[in-house]
């Protein structure tokens, strides 16, 4: 099951600061610090260039949708070992509370 949550976190985590994929690159690194009790790893070959170059086909309510998902990972307390399955529970509500799943297919794409 974590590693769902992961590769749901890591395929939908684009969410911005300055854009979209800025933040991606800022709350991915973060994320997985401090969750390294976990074991979180990004398993996709995120791409910056190609991020920005698709981000124009995310509307304005899938950006949203993406920056609520993330503002809601980033407060999720550091896991541990003790933690696991709070953690796990804890990233799937941020994705159904932020309705990851009504984003445009052609914003998952990034």
């Amino acid at each position: 099951m974590l590693r769902c949550v992961c590769a749901a976190l890591a395929s939908l985590s684009l969410a911005g600061c300055g854009n979209l994929c800025d933040r991606y690159d800022s709350v991915s690194a973060s994320f997985q610090t401090k969750h390294q009790a976990c074991n979180v790893s990004d398993s996709t070959s995120f791409n910056k260039a190609t991020c920005n170059e698709n981000l124009a086909q995310c509307t304005a309510a899938d950006q949203e949708k993406l920056n609520k998902y993330m503002d809601c990972v980033e407060k999720i307390p550091a896991c541990t070992s003790d933690t696991k399955l709070a953690f796990a529970e804890a990233v799937m509500n941020c994705a159904t509370n932020s309705e990851l799943e009504n984003i445009s297919s052609a914003c998952q794409a990034l």
